[in-house]
């Protein structure tokens, strides 16, 4: 049984911003794996960079991955710990509870204990799981090129627009066009009965940047929300950037430094 009175269990901590705190566990819990087999994916990955001055979470269900940077005042070392999603869950409740995002947090690890301490000395807890996480870093495209950079806010819309006209229970794949200053972006839809009818939604996006190359893929309409959704923490309306080695390559879309997430295309 875990004693959760034992302070002794705790062997490391970080002083960080609740609000940063908050951000990192809504921006990656979509990315959680759901399946129980697979349990050493089953929340979120949480480690220091080498240098100790930035505190990575990251999650991933093996068909996109959420990659959060949280930088740190002060350089800190504290073993690499996954949190599940009960943790996570309760993490983001008691943290919301906070009254401004500057106030302070400590993230407390131990091998058999993680909590999070809040300004007013609050607490909450929980067991990580004992398993070894998969070297993500290798699912990570390595400085594939820029294939369209769209504000966040324009392509949220159009993305949901055309989503719209997509059954819940159909593929929900979505078709992204670039060419000259547009994204264009198409969603069929197929009735197989009575008469095999299809018809095509399609909107359009400007691109902050003009593109020279024409480029073509396609994306769960769903798993793409939740990656533009959860870019820029509190409201951010930032530039997203699409980028990829290929059409069937993992595709990287980044809001800033800190933030990327990994989706693996569809063939639409």
């Amino acid at each position: 049984m875990l004693d959760r009175s034992s302070t002794t269990a705790l062997t490391a901590e970080i002083s960080l911003r609740g609000g940063d705190l908050y951000d990192a566990f809504a921006r990656t819990r979509d990315a959680m794996c759901r399946e129980r087999t697979r349990y050493y994916l089953n929340g979120v990955y949480i480690h220091p960079a080498p240098d100790g001055k930035t505190l990575n979470f990251v999650a991933t269900d093996g068909h996109r991955l959420a990659h959060v940077r949280v930088p740190l005042a002060t350089a800190a070392t504290i073993n690499p710990v996954l949190v599940g999603p009960d943790f996570v869950a309760g993490a983001l409740k008691f943290l919301s509870r906070k009254t401004h995002h500057l106030l302070s947090a400590k993230l407390m690890v131990g091998s058999r204990l993680v909590r999070i301490v809040d300004w007013r000395g609050e607490s909450v807890e929980g067991e990580p799981i004992e398993c070894s996480y998969p070297d993500y870093a290798r699912a990570v495209p390595h400085e594939p090129p820029v294939r369209a950079v769209v504000t966040r806010q324009e392509l949220v819309a159009a993305v949901e627009l055309v989503a719209g006209f997509l059954k819940p229970t159909a593929q929900r794949a979505v078709k992204l066009a670039v060419a000259g200053e547009a994204l264009t972006l198409t969603a069929v839809v197929r009735e197989t009965y009575p008469h095999g009818l299809s018809a095509i939604a399609q909107t359009v996006a400007r691109l902050t940047q003009p593109t020279h190359e024409p480029y073509e893929t396609g994306f769960n309409a769903d798993y793409l929300l939740e990656a533009l959704r959860s870019f820029g923490g509190r409201g951010s309306n930032g530039a997203v950037s699409v980028c990829s080695h290929g059409i069937g390559s993992p595709h990287l879309l980044a809001g800033d430094a800190h933030e990327t997430y990994v989706l693996m295309p569809m063939r639409v």
